[in-house]
């Protein structure tokens, strides 16, 4: 079977390329197709302004661009998948509006987002107080993303022209490491596995390096080239193996080194490129790769791109590879679909005491065991690599007990339910569990546990905001911690856990509390629940973690000095080389305890908060200084 060239150029509203009409021409005429990704006021990838804003994300505030990360913007999945479904009939009515009235659908695709990303763990850009963290991230809101994307392709579907359309368009770099696995986006690429010939996701690739092939792991062959930048389509073809779907259609909208060059010299420029071609030719699902740019105002970089349409016209016309009939890699089959115990709406699910209304016994003068719950203080061992030093008081708190301020209905109320909360407090280095097992739950059903929580620092300071106080919430062994921050201070956090009822029927529920610091904090529990749901929301990562080496390098440099910064980390630590945030965080997730990151020149406001992000989520880190040009 033989491939072709696809390599063309990306256009912009404003851009007059000499010889482009020519190449078109002589192209088509041999019957070879030409590719062309347009960006902005243009035929092909019209936006109108208020959908050209980069991110679309259904929030409460009317589908604006600043995020919510309040997790319980909607109270249900129905909820929430009701307004995806607005949000696209909304979105497409007035995307079509905007499109030119000569399109051809028959050899034009619509791209209605363009480099959908996150900033610095879903901040808007230039956001001066960035949200960062496990809840909702990056991957949480792939899965927004995921089914934003879903029912926008199920209204073009709809329509009476056979439009195209190709989601996402995400910038060079990204997205990261298990986004594609998220349900949303599983949704779509099954969506895209059925509809080929009318659905497909839009990426760019970048180099953001003279060396256009500085991230590629080459192989044996042109198949097996893979990239962290360049060719990280693959990670999207990798991904859709693991699920059993389909390859999707894709087009690569922006292709290059820089934003304002190509390579180094013409003939290193025309040399990688044709290596590249030969790559993406193995692929019949790559349909196009667009060069950036031919649009002006991107210094002379337009310049640069029309002196290639002959070079690209000759390779077009005249260079083939001979490549093995397309197949996808085999997937290995399915196991047999595991079928969920039928729990009838009615069946109910209960905790003892979950508002600790029924009384407790003494283990001593501080602690009180509530009923139907086990309290374990650990005397010994250590948190988080310091020694327990202290035991907490473990007590019940009565409105009686409590100021106007923090009973119900105060500004500060610390009783959700009832006439009584559960408190665990102390000022020293602690651990402290409560615990109980149900028992005649239904055989393998899901779960979830939700445990209002209300952590007070008393005056800490933000020094022990980050690795400092744990609040472990697990069920059946499966656990979620959440990491208190100083911006969660005295305010009632919903913290979930899921599980699996064991074949026994039974559920073991634990809740732990635990401080590294010798600095006064208080934990307030009150009306707990548990209840049947159809699905964990996130399926568990596999335990067999590599150990993982990454260096952080700063984002202030300009572009020469992150250069030779990153040309440098690489000579001399051979590690992977990450400016990214998101970057850093998927690949220190993936590694296992002895995974580390260097964090290059620490000084940097950048660098300071990249290792807040590392504290927060007890990853290690050491520091490095070999700046190269620092910043006046």
């Amino acid at each position: 079977m033989v491939g072709y060239w696809k390599i063309f150029v990306q256009h912009g509203p404003v851009n007059s390329l000499r010889g482009w009409g020519d190449l078109v021409r002589n192209v088509n005429a041999v019957a070879r197709p030409v590719f062309a990704a347009a960006s902005d006021a243009t035929p092909a990838d019209i936006q109108s302004d208020q959908l050209n804003a980069g991110n679309f994300i259904a929030t409460e505030d009317d589908w604006g661009q600043r995020f919510d990360f309040n997790p319980t913007v909607y109270n249900s999945a129905d909820e929430a998948h009701a307004a995806w479904q607005k949000f696209a009939q909304k979105r497409w009515a007035l995307f079509k509006m905007r499109i030119t009235t000569d399109l051809d659908p028959a050899i034009s695709a619509l791209s209605i987002e363009n480099e959908q990303r996150g900033w610095l763990g879903w901040k808007q850009e230039g956001d001066p107080n960035p949200e960062v963290g496990s809840i909702p991230g990056f991957t949480g809101w792939a899965d927004c993303e995921g089914w934003q994307a879903y029912y926008t392709a199920l209204e073009i579907l709809k329509d009476t022209k056979p439009w195209r359309y190709f989601a996402f368009a995400y910038s060079g770099g990204l997205p990261e490491l298990g986004v594609w696995e998220q349900p949303g986006m599983r949704a779509y690429l099954e969506l895209c596995a059925g509809h080929p010939d009318r659905l497909g996701v839009a990426l760019h690739e970048y180099s953001f390096n003279d060396d256009l092939f500085n991230s590629v792991t080459w192989g044996n062959s042109s198949t097996d080239a893979v990239g962290w930048n360049i060719f990280r389509f693959k990670h999207l073809f990798d991904a859709c193996d693991r699920m059993g779907i389909r390859w999707p259609q894709v087009h690569i909208k922006e292709f290059g080194w820089h934003e304002r060059k190509l390579g180094p010299t013409k003939e290193i420029t025309r040399r990688d490129l044709e290596r590249a071609a030969e790559v993406y030719a193995q692929y019949p699902q790559i349909e196009g790769v667009a060069l950036w740019t031919g649009a002006r105002g991107w210094g002379d970089v337009d310049k640069q791109v029309e002196g290639l349409i002959p070079f690209m016209q000759e390779m077009a016309l005249t260079r083939t590879w001979e490549i093995e009939e397309p197949t996808e890699p085999p997937v290995e089959p399915p196991e047999p679909p595991v079928v969920p115990p039928v729990v009838p709406p009615t069946a109910k699910i209960m905790l003892k005491n979950p508002t600790f209304e029924d009384g407790w016994t003494d283990q001593s003068m501080t602690a009180q065991e509530p009923n139907g719950w086990g309290l374990h203080i650990d005397f010994s061992g250590e948190v988080r690599g310091r020694k327990i030093n202290g035991d907490p008081e473990c007590v019940h708190k009565g409105i009686d007990q409590l100021p106007p301020d923090e009973r119900p209905g105060g500004e500060n109320e610390l009783i959700l339910d009832g006439f009584y909360n559960y408190k665990l407090f102390t000022s020293a280095v602690w651990r402290a569990t409560l615990s109980q097992t149900i028992h005649d739950a239904t055989p393998g059903a899901k779960v979830k546990l939700t445990v209002p929580v209300n952590i007070h620092f008393d005056g800490r300071g933000d020094e022990y905001d980050q690795e400092d106080t744990l609040f472990r919430v697990s069920v059946n062994h499966e656990h979620t911690d959440f990491w208190m921050l100083k911006k969660f201070d005295r305010r009632w956090v919903y913290v979930e856990a899921f599980g699996t009822v064991d074949e026994n029927g039974v559920v073991y529920v634990e809740l732990e509390c635990s401080v590294k610091w010798e600095h006064h904090t208080a934990f307030f529990l009150d009306d707990l629940r548990i209840e049947y749901v159809s699905a964990p929301p996130v399926e568990q990562l596999p335990t067999d973690k590599p150990k993982i080496v990454v260096l952080k390098l700063a984002q202030e440099h300009a572009e020469g000095a992150w250069t030779s910064n990153a040309t440098f980390a690489f000579n001399n630590f051979k590690r992977t080389i990450t400016v990214s945030y998101e970057e850093m965080l998927t690949l220190m997730g993936a590694g296992n305890s002895d995974s580390y990151a260097i964090v290059v020149d620490p000084d940097y406001p950048s660098q300071q908060e990249t290792i807040g992000m590392l504290k927060a989520r007890g990853y290690k880190y050491e520091v490095q200084y070999y700046d190269l040009s620092p910043t006046p």
